[in-house]
């Protein structure tokens, strides 16, 4: 987008585009922070589709680098998605912990310069010979703010099974089949019901942008819901609380999730069967 970006422009540019206000974010993110991913059409892994199903792995809200991150938790998945045959894991943000996000977040982490945390990242997170396509999410782009550096994108060019799609929303097929990835920016972690942010961020979609199956970070907990047509979860964690989410009252659930996607002739979702893997403490 060359020349000086006005406010004339930016509006007209919207104007013409008639683009929705998610993607009136994502322009003006990558305005202030070109390091962050464009999103485009969905990223294509329909090949990963065989005799018209596929089975991938779910994990979410890694938060890599803080000192609650269970990374026994994360070996222990993904050597049973390799076991169970699944071809690809999904991860819907939180890879890391962040960076300086709150008074006291220093003492709750393990490395604290950025090249040892993305050597640490590179070195310990998962090798099972299954690729992982992943977003970053609120925690993640403390980096962008802070020291305008995109560590998704620092650590998956030093790793090739690491496939990063972009900050906060991204979205994959399997033939017609639409899986997205979102991480909400705004979280409300103190709804009074477990449900409410899937419900609200579903009554979001117009017709023919919907997703079918919708898988959402940042919330540390399980849930899953239909509606509208939309098959919604919430990915849950693979950390355990530190000391500062539990005075916030904030709990994790910890764990993955198994989907196996089957596709008609057509393409198209026929059936999804689905299962929670927990780990308790």
């Amino acid at each position: 987008m060359p020349g000086k970006i006005t406010l004339d422009r930016l509006v007209k540019l919207i104007e013409d585009k008639q683009l929705d206000p998610r993607q009136v974010k994502d322009l003006i993110d990558e305005i202030k922070y070109p390091g962050i991913r464009s999103q485009g059409a969905p990223v294509d892994l329909s090949l990963l589709v065989k005799k018209g199903k596929v089975r991938v792995g779910v994990v979410g809200d890694t938060q890599l680098n803080s000192v609650g991150s269970r990374l026994d938790y994360l070996h222990t998945l993904y050597q049973l998605f390799k076991e169970e045959g699944a071809q690809a894991v999904l991860h819907p943000g939180d890879f890391t912990d962040g960076h300086r996000r709150y008074e006291g977040h220093v003492s709750e982490v393990r490395y604290h310069s950025y090249e040892d945390i993305v050597k640490f990242i590179v070195e310990e997170y998962p090798t099972r010979g299954v690729p992982t396509y992943f977003i970053g999410g609120n925690d993640d782009r403390t980096y962008l703010t802070s020291l305008k550096r995109d560590i998704c994108a620092d650590v998956a060019e030093r790793r090739t099974d690491l496939h990063y799609l972009g900050m906060n929303h991204a979205r994959v097929r399997f033939d017609n089949v639409i899986v997205e990835l979102n991480h909400p920016r705004n979280l409300n972690r103190g709804a009074y019901t477990i449900s409410y942010p899937l419900q609200k961020l579903i009554e979001c979609y117009k017709g023919g942008w919907k997703p079918n199956i919708l898988l959402v970070g940042g919330y540390h907990a399980f849930y899953n819901l239909e509606r509208r047509g939309i098959e919604a979860f919430l990915v849950g964690s693979t950390a355990d609380p530190t000391a500062t989410m539990m005075t916030k009252r904030h709990s994790s659930d910890c764990g993955g999730l198994i989907l196996e996607i089957n596709v008609n002739k057509e393409g198209c979702l026929s059936d999804l069967q689905w299962d929670i893997i927990p780990f308790y403490r």
